[in-house]
């Protein structure tokens, strides 16, 4: 899922130390990361998504979101919360 950080805080259970971690990677030091948190299942932006695709973009009720993607992802990413649509990345399984 390509999210930003009002996507990951609200989706996401995280702790402090966990928000922390994620400021200090994305923020202070200006990089991607792909995190993986449980997260609030029952959160809009998932319930959008069929049983299918839910299956398939999370583990044990961890979905992975890539925050800092840069500014294409930051646009995309602001339109995505405003309409509390999830936004997944798909990539083909090769042979």
């Amino acid at each position: 899922m390509v999210a930003n950080h009002d996507i990951a805080y609200s989706v996401y259970e995280l702790s402090l130390r966990g928000r922390d971690v994620i400021d200090c990677i994305t923020l202070e030091y200006d990089l991607p990361l792909g995190a993986v948190a449980p997260c609030h299942m029952d959160h809009p932006m998932l319930a959008r998504l069929d049983e299918q695709t839910l299956q398939a973009s999370t583990k044990d009720q961890t979905p992975v979101m890539l925050l800092l993607a840069g500014n294409f992802y930051a646009a995309i990413t602001d339109l995505s919360w405003q309409a509390k649509f999830p936004l997944l990345v798909l990539r083909p399984i090769c042979p």
